[in-house]
């Protein structure tokens, strides 16, 4: 079974950690390494690779240190593209025929799944991620999600970022120009977007254990309205991860 531990979630850094037994997976590297080095205990050495969904700072800072350090990360064309010279050694996720991401291991122990997500990037994406006994759903920093075909989920991290109501009084209040707001539209999850992905994959979710919310906004969304949302709509335990 897979054991999650958020390292951080937020516009200031993402970072989180899987563990399975003795194998340890990095999601995202949005952190400085000082900070990621003693969250994993000064055991880089123990991490099987990094995951990263795209080429946003909060979520690739440490990339070329991770890299240097001898962390395989793995990231799409057009993340490596974004990130140039940062991304110089990293591992790419390739695509098949039908322009799909394929599926690959790392090691023996992780299968890793890509696919993409809808963000303001060069071509972003989410995984599912499964160590043999459990399957993990991944998505951040996205808009909204692709359909799936999985039938079951063991643990789902997903982005809930903000309350439309809330980003509408921050606009009338002047807190937050129309750009801003509608560029956070487009480019992040809100509450609602969030429990149709529920809904939508209401059979798959029935089987879940544990859902972590991520990369909420504290000046455009509510944690306690979340959990409460998305514990209502799932019945499933919720925990949401906070900077």
């Amino acid at each position: 079974m897979i054991e999650v531990e958020a390292i951080a979630s937020s516009s200031n850094g993402n970072c989180y950690r899987l563990i399975s037994g003795t194998h340890e997976l990095l999601l995202e590297a949005g952190l400085p390494l000082k900070a990621i080095k003693e969250a994993v205990k000064f055991q880089l050495g123990r991490l099987d690779g990094c995951l990263l969904s795209h080429e946003h700072s909060d979520h690739s800072a440490s990339v070329a240190q991770l890299l240097h350090a001898g962390v395989d990360v793995y990231m799409t064309t057009g993340t490596a593209k974004a990130l140039s010279e940062q991304a110089k050694g990293a591992c790419v996720m390739l695509k098949g025929d039908d322009d799909a991401y394929r599926a690959f291991s790392i090691g023996k122990h992780w299968t890793i799944k890509p696919f993409a997500t809808y963000h303001d990037a060069n071509e972003p994406v989410g995984f599912i991620i499964s160590d043999r006994d459990d399957v993990l759903l991944f998505a951040t920093d996205t808009y909204m999600m692709p359909p799936f075909s999985v039938k079951a989920f063991g643990q789902i991290m997903i982005e809930c970022n903000y309350l439309p109501e809330r980003v509408d009084e921050r606009i009338a209040s002047g807190d937050i120009s129309s750009k801003q707001a509608a560029r956070l539209l487009h480019s992040h999850m809100s509450l609602g977007m969030c429990l149709d992905f529920f809904r939508r994959n209401a059979k798959a979710v029935s089987y879940c254990r544990k859902i972590f919310l991520l990369h909420g906004s504290r000046a455009n969304g509510d944690a306690r309205i979340f959990k409460e949302a998305v514990q209502r709509e799932t019945g499933k335990p919720v925990i949401v991860c906070t900077p």
